[in-house]
């Protein structure tokens, strides 16, 4: 009896210190099964637990023998429940994937912080949370839609568009002006000085983390908005990889042609000798280095190399991690069409054929190096490298009256290259000071430089007796142009976050937020034209010109070199080189402080207010032969830009229920003129000359969005939003011909301009299915904007201008009335493959391109309906092949204006229809 007794007791004395161990690694389902560190785990009903540390790996060393229920929630994310059953003396291994909740509502306002999401779902759920309007699309959606670089991602946003005839995206039917470009949150320059915003489709899929899209406006944002903020976020290493693509293609109108490049050019855009040879002053020198005659390419192919390389470690209890991208592309394409022009009498002037070739070749290289380190703490530097090369020769020929006005035929060659460069680096930064308080900071330097190299024009006509001779009339007929343009651009930001929570409200969103954002920019530009005054008419070979103008030649007078600068002097009699070029500076320079709140008020209510203070400065010295602020005894006033704004925005967001959320957002913002738009010098292009306007002002944008959000189906990813807007512009910018020349274009402002719209969005899985193992999914969206537009259009005195507009009222120039974007993609996914096949449609109404002056009307670009047939197949996890069909519909592009009550044809040519195959393999 005594020993059975003391065998229970030693029994039950063994059992309560018998003891296992729990230990694993969890997974987040929403950044491709990486680690999913600072997740909570812990045994039900017991204090026992932990985190998991950067690698998602946990261990819980002293467990009861016994069965449990392991508990693993992190915040935003679907909690788990496991049974486990812990033996004594051993350990149990647990591997789990958390994905993000559906269901969870607890307000966030989105931030540049370390985590980026890529995943549809993930995405969806940060849109839904969102205090402000805005949305995401994330490298999953791009590879589900068949996307392949930024600017095809931000046409699933409704009410944005792209039109095949321009390098930059269109929101709610407002143009280039209206937008900015961001990357990691920080200011992104234009690589080329005609445009506001960098053509997007620099940016492939592969360096995309997600990109967001803001068409409301609050004070974390740079307040030169009227459109939309699209904010890019780099890459995001998830794991070790390499892996490499290529693609080769064709366009349906260059194929088979002879091919017409750029004499002197290289493939990858070098080869140019881009600076000015002429040293000369006296100009008997003529020792131009490339050739007026074009080079032949016989292989139009359109090719495209890229590879992406990423990787992590841990050192302590730092996460290192690091990506690198590089890629390299080329594309052809042709153009045959009309050309033509009209006088300021509306009497056409041009009426011209032409065939175009244009060759592109890009690089670019991008990289980073991030660290994760403490309790959410991370600094990452970013560097960017894009160099874009576009080489285009056109031949144009038929009525010219400025050239010849007998009636007799007019040829014209232009050659012409635009060689830019774009420098990036970036710093940013993410602190916890306390529990309760953040820092987000960042600071980016960016240098532009963007050279025109030797742009060649030479026009030529038939005499009576049918023998082709150089032009006479005018030097610039026959010349050759060098411009350079460098930009410094310098931004940052220092933005604080503190929590307003208490201990009872921690379930609440509750903060204030205030920081610093400064941007410097300083450009400079110059350029010297020289051309070819014909003295004798002799004989010109069109396949040799360069026998027509050379050295001996010039010594021999057949022509004399003359620049635009001739000879003039300065405001102490000086004479001024011929050789000294037409310059403008441009000096901008932007401080702002914000402050900005949220407070969820309870479960369904959500305030957030704010307001940011801007303080401009920007100016613009110039100097050509007819004007200049820096020149003479009575020089032209600096272009002066000074300017205080108070920037005030109030966003209110009501969750109706767990699906239905309303959203109302009012703001004012401001639009400036672009540093080019207010330099006053003269830029000859084919179908318009371009002159700026020093006395532009800015306008203010008042805005007011009301949208519907409901999110339903079985992931809650299927969305259906339904906005309104309005948006009165006082002063908006509008570029109008000139009353003194009909193809001549400036820019300036009118008194006012009203816009309401109507965005509808709809995206869902129609098909969602697993058959014999396969995941199949076919799912649409459709996106649509309507847009009524009305400006006033009158006279603004503080110009200098005088414009004599043909209406008094119209639409807002550059906006477009309809806006239509759609896709249908089929995906199936399986252990063996992956296919995804999407067709995608587009559609823009016409707009003005330029308003109408005297007796001519505006000048209107063309609808445009868009069709592209985008196919993957991923043959396993290593190798994978694409095939694209693009611009299936090749629509017309082209330019018109009515005069004397006949509609002119300004420009009209056709794209062509690219095709392209593609492989791609991960190592």
């Amino acid at each position: 009896m005594k020993k059975a007794l003391f065998f229970l007791l030693s029994l039950a004395f063994t059992s309560s210190f018998a003891q296992g161990s729990i230990e694993g690694v969890i997974m987040d389902a929403e950044i491709e099964n990486s680690p999913l560190p600072f997740c909570d785990v812990y045994i039900k009903g017991s204090t026992n637990g932990t985190t998991t540390d950067f690698d998602g790996n946990f261990e819980l060393p002293s467990v009861e023998a016994g069965n449990h229920i392991l508990v693993i929630s992190f915040v935003g994310y679907e909690a788990k429940e496991i049974p486990v059953s812990v033996v004594n003396g051993s350990s149990v291994k647990i591997r789990e994937t958390l994905k993000a909740s559906a269901a969870s509502l607890n307000e966030v306002v989105i931030s540049s912080g370390p985590k980026i999401k890529e995943t549809e779902k993930a995405l969806v759920l940060e849109q839904k949370k969102a205090v402000v309007i805005t949305q995401t699309i994330g490298a999953q959606e791009l590879a589900k839609k068949g996307v392949s670089n930024a600017e095809a991602a931000v046409t699933k946003v409704a009410g944005i568009t792209k039109s095949q005839g321009s390098k930059n995206v269109f929101v709610r039917g407002l143009g280039d002006r209206y937008n900015s470009t961001t990357l990691n949150g920080l200011p992104l320059p234009s690589d080329d000085p005609e445009s506001k915003n960098i053509s997007l489709d620099f940016f492939s899929s592969n360096v995309i983390s997600n990109i967001g899209v803001n068409k409301t406006f609050n004070p974390t944002i740079y307040g030169d908005l009227g459109g939309a903020n699209i904010d890019i976020k780099s890459k995001v290493v998830s794991k070790n990889s390499l892996s490499a693509s290529s693609s080769i293609g064709v366009n349906s109108n260059a194929s088979g042609e002879e091919f017409l490049r750029v004499g002197g050019s290289g493939d990858f855009g070098t080869g140019i000798q881009e600076k000015s040879p002429i040293r000369d002053r006296t100009l008997r020198t003529y020792n131009f280095g490339n050739p007026l005659q074009p080079r032949v390419d016989n292989t139009p192919i359109n090719t495209s190399i890229s590879v992406v390389a990423g990787g992590k470690t841990n050192i302590g209890n730092t996460k290192l991690s690091a990506f690198a991208v590089g890629s390299i592309k080329s594309s052809y394409k042709f153009q045959e069409g009309r050309n033509g022009a009209i006088t300021a009498s509306g009497l056409q002037s041009r009426d011209q054929s032409f065939v175009k070739y244009n060759y592109n070749t890009s690089q670019l290289a991008m990289g980073g190096i991030g660290l994760s380190y403490g309790g959410g703490n991370s600094v990452s530097l970013t560097s960017l490298y894009i160099h874009n090369n576009t080489q285009s020769v056109g031949e144009y020929f038929g009525l010219d009256t400025g050239v010849k006005d007998d009636g007799n035929d007019v040829f014209v060659r232009r050659q012409q290259v635009n060689d830019n460069d774009l420098y990036v680096t970036q710093i940013t930064g993410n602190h916890k000071l306390t529990d309760r308080l953040e820092l987000d900071y960042g600071g980016t330097f960016n240098f532009v430089a963007a050279n025109e190299p030797d742009r060649r024009t030479n026009t030529f006509f038939a005499d009576n007796n049918g023998v082709v001779v150089p032009a006479q009339g005018s030097a610039g007929f026959n010349h050759r142009f060098y411009s350079e343009l460098q930009e410094d651009d310098f931004a940052g930001r220092a933005v604080f976050t503190f929590d307003l929570n208490s201990d009872d409200t921690i379930d609440f969103t509750r903060n204030i937020k205030g920081g610093y954002n400064f941007r410097f920019t300083k450009r400079n530009f110059i350029f010297r034209q020289f051309n070819a005054n014909i003295i004798n008419q002799n004989g010109v070979n069109i396949a040799n010109v360069d026998r027509t103008f050379n050295q001996n030649t010039l010594n021999n007078g057949d022509f004399e070199l003359q620049t635009d600068r001739g000879l003039s002097f300065d405001s102490k009699g000086r004479e001024i080189s011929p050789l000294f070029p037409f310059f403008y500076v441009g000096d901008r320079e932007t401080h702002s402080g914000f402050v900005e709140s949220v407070y969820q008020v309870n479960e369904r209510f959500t305030l957030n207010g704010g307001v940011r203070l801007d303080k401009i400065d920007q100016k613009v010295d110039y100097d050509t032969a007819l004007v200049s602020s820096v020149n003479g005894t009575s020089p032209d006033e600096t272009a002066r830009l000074e300017k205080e704004y108070i920037l005030p925005s109030l966003n209110l967001k009501y969750a109706i229920n767990d699906n239905a959320i309303l959203r109302l957002a009012g703001s004012l913002s401001y639009t400036l003129p672009q540093l080019r738009e207010v330099a006053p010098f003269v830029y000859e292009g084919i179908n318009f000359t371009t002159i700026g306007n020093p006395k532009i002002d800015a306008s203010e944008n008042y805005n007011l969005d009301l949208k519907g959000e409901y999110y339903f189906g079985e992931d809650e990813t299927n969305v259906l939003t339904l906005t309104g807007f309005y948006k009165y512009i006082d002063s908006p910018i509008n570029r109008v011909g000139s009353n003194s020349a009909a193809n001549q274009i400036t820019f300036v402002n009118v008194p006012e301009a009203n816009v309401l719209g109507l965005e509808l969005e709809f995206k869902m899985d129609l098909i969602k299915d697993n058959y014999l193992g396969d995941d199949n999914t076919l799912s649409f969206g459709f996106n649509g904007a309507l847009l009524h537009s009305e400006q006033k259009q009158e006279d603004i005195d503080s110009d200098d201008i005088t414009i004599r507009f043909t209406n008094s009222k119209d639409k807002l120039q550059g906006a477009s009335p309809v806006l239509l974007n759609s896709d249908l993609t089929f995906q199936t996914e399986s252990e063996k493959l992956n296919f995804t096949s999407s067709v995608i449609f587009n559609f823009f109404s016409e707009r003005i391109f330029a308003v109408g002056v005297g007796t001519n009307e505006n000048i209107v670009e063309s609808s445009i309906t868009g069709l592209d047939f985008v196919n993957k197949l991923k043959l396993n996890k290593k190798v994978g092949i694409s095939l694209s069909v693009k611009n299936i519909l090749d629509p017309k592009i082209e330019l018109t204006q009515e005069a004397q009550g006949k509609d002119i044809v300004l420009n009209s040519y056709r794209r062509g229809i690219d095709f392209s195959a593609g492989f791609s393999y991960q190592f």
